[in-house]
């Protein structure tokens, strides 16, 4: 998880390192995921619940950090697999909305995004 959130919110070479890892997470899932509806085959299941994260809530995070993980370019069986997964029936109706995913995300990231200006302000200023 904290991979994730340093692809997002970290800086310099920690954000850099981190967008590497993912993508190559990404790219093995995707590998994994060729030809299902969900992770056993065509039945939800407990793994697909979990997958809420990287189906749903990945996409909430490049739109608020404008750092662009996921291209169906990049990642297309990941990208057809997560479309299906967010329209599915069994999983859209218990979805919270994207709008207040949207507001959460924002609400949570601008104080980390503080406290490392100034955790590096103070950096700059004492030296390390």
């Amino acid at each position: 998880m904290e991979t994730v959130r340093n692809a997002f919110l970290g800086k310099g070479k920690v954000q850099e390192k981190s967008i590497v890892e993912v993508c190559e997470m990404l790219k093995i899932l995707g590998d994994k995921l060729e030809g299902k509806t969900f992770f056993v085959a065509n039945e939800f299941g407990f793994a697909d619940i979990v997958a809420n994260m990287v189906g749903f809530w990945l996409g909430v995070y490049q739109e608020v950090s404008g750092v662009e993980l996921v291209t169906e370019k990049k990642f297309p069986i990941f990208c057809v697999w997560r479309d299906k997964y967010v329209n599915c029936s069994q999983v859209k109706k218990y979805l919270p909305s994207r709008d207040k995913l949207i507001a959460f995300y924002q609400a949570s990231a601008r104080p980390q995004a503080a406290a490392s200006a100034s955790t590096q302000a103070l950096s700059i200023v004492t030296g390390p």
